[in-house]
């Protein structure tokens, strides 16, 4: 279990959430805590900012530019805005793939289909 907890000038006493699993964002404002295998908590400025109800169970979670979850056969990535998947890697055999998804592009792209 990680435990995540701040100092400042006082030291007071906080409870401190806990997990399987904890990363940070390229933003030190910003962490991720895998609480289960089906959720995941976004924290901003050491308050909850939302939480990922999965579908799938969770192997693991990976930090940085975007928040990473592992299944045991893809990985899902989200922002920390929590969009879903500006990023898609897939790996087939002996290739592996990288696509980039452009929410203004798709957004355009929606109102157009959708009138």
């Amino acid at each position: 279990m990680y435990n995540v907890f701040s100092s400042s000038l006082k030291v007071k006493p906080s409870k401190s959430p806990e997990g399987l699993e904890f990363v940070w964002s390229n933003d030190s404002n910003e962490y991720a805590i895998r609480e289960s295998p089906t959720k995941v908590k976004l924290y901003k400025n050491f308050q909850e900012k939302t939480t990922l109800k999965l579908d799938f169970n969770a192997e693991g979670i990976f930090g940085g530019s975007l928040v990473g979850v592992k299944s045991g056969e893809y990985i899902v990535f989200y922002d920390w805005e929590v969009r879903a998947a500006s990023y898609l890697w897939m790996r087939v055999k002996s290739a592996m793939y990288i696509a980039f998804y452009n929410w203004e592009v798709g957004a355009a792209a929606s109102n157009w289909m959708h009138g």
